[in-house]
C-alpha cells in the first residue's frame, strides 16, 4: 500500500519531469520501436517467400495434371507447344508451363522423366505410369522435383 501512496504523490507533483526521466523515456521508446520494425520487416521477408512458395505450388499442380492428363487420354502434354506424346517417350526437356485456362508461366519450364513402365495393379486393365517432373526457372536453377503417379 506504501508503494501505492507513493505513485499518487508523485501524480499530484505538477512540476515536470526531469532530465533524467525524459531521456528514460526516449530510450524506452527508441527499443520498443527497434523491436517492432525488426519484427515488420522479418514479417515482410516471410510473406514474400510464403508468397513465391505458393506460386510454385499452384504451378507444380499444373504441370500435375497437364501430365496426367496426356497420359491418360495419349494426347500432347497441353500448352507445351511440342508434338511428343507423353506415353511415346522417356524423357522431354524445358517445356512450357501452361495451365488448361491458357495462362502462361513464362519463368518457369519443366523437365518431364519417364521412370518406369506401365505396371498393372488390381486387374489386367489398370495401370500406373510414374514420371519424374523438374520444375525450373528461366535461369534453369532447379527449383523443386517430384514424382507423380499416374493411374488409369
Amino acid at each position: 500500500m506504501r508503494n501505492v501512496n507513493f505513485f499518487i504523490k508523485r501524480l499530484k507533483n505538477n512540476k515536470g519531469l526531469t532530465l533524467v526521466e525524459a531521456v528514460v523515456a526516449i530510450a524506452m521508446i527508441g527499443i520498443v520501436s527497434l523491436g517492432m520494425t525488426t519484427l515488420f520487416f522479418s514479417l515482410s521477408k516471410t510473406s514474400k517467400m510464403s508468397e513465391a512458395q505458393l506460386k510454385q505450388n499452384a504451378i507444380c499442380r499444373v504441370i500435375k495434371e497437364n501430365v496426367a492428363i496426356a497420359a491418360r487420354t495419349g494426347d500432347d502434354i497441353y500448352g507445351t507447344g511440342t508434338n511428343k506424346k507423353v506415353s511415346n517417350v522417356s524423357s522431354i526437356e524445358n517445356l512450357d508451363v501452361v495451365d488448361r485456362s491458357g495462362n502462361v508461366y513464362p519463368e518457369y519450364v519443366f523437365n518431364l522423366e519417364k521412370l518406369t513402365e506401365e505396371i498393372g495393379f488390381g486387374d489386367a486393365t489398370k495401370k500406373v505410369k510414374k514420371y519424374k517432373i523438374t520444375l525450373k526457372n528461366n535461369n534453369e536453377v532447379i527449383l523443386t522435383e517430384f514424382i507423380t503417379e499416374i493411374y488409369h
